[in-house]
């Protein structure tokens, strides 16, 4: 099988790890159900995530961004009756992307690449998360490789410039087109 999948295109790669992600969160996160798998397939399905590669790097990382929780943690906390498991869940998936966010800008990856990969998916938190998790404050840069990625409407660049606003980070920038 997976030679199978290095034959697919990165884009179709990460289409089924993030459909892989989906399943392993499920299944973990309802281990009671009665639909559930045991955790022994569970595994096997994380050993084939494991197994899947792309070309591009900055294709690994795109699983961040335009999922919910249900993509990102592997090992949610379990379903129950309170709030307090959702709070548990989400601070793991913000330390999970704070990792990843600091593991993509230490080799030096394109924000640009992952930006246009990041764009063609809705839901996606990219500009948020950068805000949060690239520097703190406002990066010219990164902010034209959001707001070049998107022809329409842009959104990556504006959550990226709202979130560091709400943060009391100045968000200042004269776009004129050419860059």
């Amino acid at each position: 099988m997976l030679y199978e999948i290095s034959q697919m295109t990165d884009e179709e790669k990460i289409h089924l790890k993030n459909f892989i992600r989906k399943i392993i969160y499920k299944n973990r996160y309802f281990n009671t159900a009665e639909w559930a798998q045991p955790e022994e397939i569970v595994e096997q399905y994380e050993k084939l995530l494991d197994g899947i590669h792309t070309d591009t790097p900055e294709y690994e990382y795109e699983y961040l961004f335009v999922q919910e929780n249900d993509g990102v943690l592997l090992n949610p906390v379990e379903t129950c009756d309170n709030n307090a498991r959702h709070d548990d869940n989400e601070k793991q998936v913000q330390a999970i992307i704070a990792d990843e966010v600091t593991h993509f800008k230490k080799h030096n990856l394109s924000v640009a690449k992952l930006a246009a990969i990041c764009s063609k998916e809705n839901g996606q938190l990219f500009g948020r998360s950068l805000a949060r998790y690239w520097s703190g404050v406002f990066d010219e840069e990164v902010f034209y490789d959001l707001y070049n990625a998107q022809s329409l409407n842009r959104t990556m660049a504006i959550d990226y410039c709202r979130e560091l606003a709400y943060s009391g980070e100045k968000c200042i920038s004269v776009y004129n087109g050419n860059t």
